[in-house]
């Protein structure tokens, strides 16, 4: 009888370490997907970043070439034109160049 109960007892117990066993198999595998999927939310971050900074930075100089280019144009506007054909050329360089900036 007490050889009887240690295999049945032996049984059980491995039966319970292999029930352990695969079930730890699965979480491995449910985490090497999961890491996967990090990664690839990582590289979509990555390149939603990178363009916001590209963006930024392309906004900044077009913005700054904008100023550069109407500031020319108002330091000629200042200065005593030489004719009046001269004067419209330049009051009709700085609306478009309002009306550029003010889209943008």
């Amino acid at each position: 009888m007490g050889a009887r109960f240690t295999k049945e007892l032996s049984g059980t117990a491995k039966h319970q370490f292999d029930n352990v066993v695969a079930s730890l198999g699965e979480t491995a595998q449910l985490l090497k997907s999961m890491n996967g999927q990090f990664q690839i939310t990582l590289s979509a971050l990555n390149d939603l970043v990178k363009f916001a900074k590209d963006s930024t930075a392309e906004q900044i100089a077009l913005g700054k070439t904008q100023v550069e280019d109407l500031t020319a144009v108002l330091r000629g506007l200042m200065v005593q034109p030489e004719s009046t054909d001269k004067h419209y050329v330049n009051w009709r360089t700085a609306r478009r160049l309002i009306a550029n900036c003010q889209t943008h």
